[in-house]
Parts: C-alpha cells; sequence; structure tokens
C-alpha cells in the first residue's frame, strides 16, 4: 500500500477524454441505473464523480486500499452525492474489517475497475473477479478497464508512473483472467476504447488501437 500512497501523492489523474470514454461504456451496458455502485481501486475518485453525474441515482461506493487515494476521492466526489468511502484492500473484504461494507455483499449492481488487474499476476485477478462476482446481485454486472498491450502510451507509462509494474492486456490475456476465476461462462462483452480528444470515438478500431479495453460479466446465478 505505501507505494500506491506514494504514487497518489506525485499524480492525482483528474478528468480526461479516457474516463469519458469509459463512462460512455458504462453507459451503454445493462445494469440498474439506481442501484449501489461500486468504483474498486477508485484512486483520485475522478472516474466516480464522472459516474456520479451521469447516474445521479447510483448510490455510489468509493473502495481503495491507499489512505492517500481515499483522501483524493473524498476531495473529487461532491459531498451531496452521498458517497461512501472504505479503504480496504480486496483481500480483506468480508473479513469483518468493514461491516459496513460486509453487509453489501451481494447487493451491487456493477462493480467496476479502472487500471487495477493489470497491476496483479493472473491467479490474483482471478481472484478479484471471484471477489467482484460476491459483490454483485443476481444479474449484476462487473466491468474491468485496462490498459492495452499493444498501445503507444505503454512506452511512456513507466517513466510517468513509476515503481509500480503492470502488465498491460490483449485479448487473449481478459478471457485468460475470466477463466482464471472459472467464470468464462459469465463473459458477456469486451472491447477498446479510443482516447483521442474528438467527438467521434472509433470503437471498432479501439479495441486493436484504442488505448484501453473492457470486458464485463454478469452473475448468472
Amino acid at each position: 500500500m505505501g507505494d500506491w500512497d506514494d504514487v497518489w501523492r506525485r499524480v492525482s489523474p483528474g478528468r480526461s477524454w479516457a474516463k469519458r470514454r469509459i463512462v460512455d461504456v458504462l453507459a451503454r451496458l445493462d445494469w440498474e441505473k439506481d442501484g449501489d455502485v461500486m468504483d474498486l481501486g477508485c484512486g483520485s475518485g475522478a472516474l466516480s464523480a464522472m459516474m456520479g453525474e451521469s447516474f445521479p441515482e447510483a448510490r455510489l461506493w468509493l473502495v481503495d486500499s491507499s489512505e492517500r487515494a481515499i483522501e483524493l476521492a473524498r476531495e473529487n466526489v461532491a459531498p451531496e452525492r452521498g458517497a461512501r468511502f472504505v479503504q480496504i484492500s480486496f483481500e480483506d473484504m468480508g473479513s469483518g474489517s468493514a461491516p459496513e461494507l460486509d453487509k453489501m455483499m451481494g447487493r451491487f449492481s456493477l462493480v467496476y475497475t479502472d487500471g487495477l488487474l493489470e497491476h496483479f499476476p493472473r491467479a490474483e485477478q482471478g481472484h478479484i473477479i471471484t471477489v467482484c462476482r460476491r459483490l454483485l446481485a443476481d444479474g449484476g454486472l462487473q466491468v474491468h478497464v485496462v490498459p492495452n498491450r499493444y498501445h503507444p502510451w505503454q512506452l511512456v507509462r513507466p517513466f510517468v508512473i513509476r515503481g509500480i509494474p503492470e502488465s498491460p492486456f490483449t485479448r487473449h490475456d481478459h478471457r485468460a483472467a475470466v477463466a482464471a476465476a472459472g467464470l468464462s461462462e459469465e463473459l458477456e462483452g469486451h472491447g477498446g476504447i479510443s482516447v483521442l480528444p474528438t467527438g467521434y470515438s472509433p470503437e471498432g478500431l479501439g479495441e486493436y488501437v484504442g488505448m484501453l479495453r473492457w470486458f464485463a460479466l454478469r452473475r448468472r446465478g
């Protein structure tokens, strides 16, 4: 956690075209827009702030293991949104460390991550996906946004966010992560995200040349 505290002291990403595109993708997907929504690994909270504006009926939960990230998230999400902030790692969910959150297991309509899975080895990626499933109500959706291995940003990224290794994704990688969780039958969709600052986002090409990739799983039963 100390490394991430240091990252959030040095870097505090705000609103961006990337986050705008992520909100656009989430808006198109089928989930209860007035339900409980979790941003797992919320970081600065910038994405959740935008989600709160786009889905005013959603009840926001921002979760991160970094104390500094939670501080930033509290600054970035408007107080009137009534968001809940929980500092906890995914490994400790359901352990009694956060009773308020434990009561919400199995009740979320959407759980999303942005820039989380790529920092963990495959087995732990599978565990995170499994934890997300436990958080979801029946029919709930989990969506993971990860960096695209083939985007030029990967050449620059180590110099911007230092000391935090990551393994960007291909289509094979996201399918392998889902398989590691034993939930291949719940994989519902995937795609790429173009983050060019234009009004047009070529989603078809985005899967191959976009900066980000996404994939979604639907809890069934």
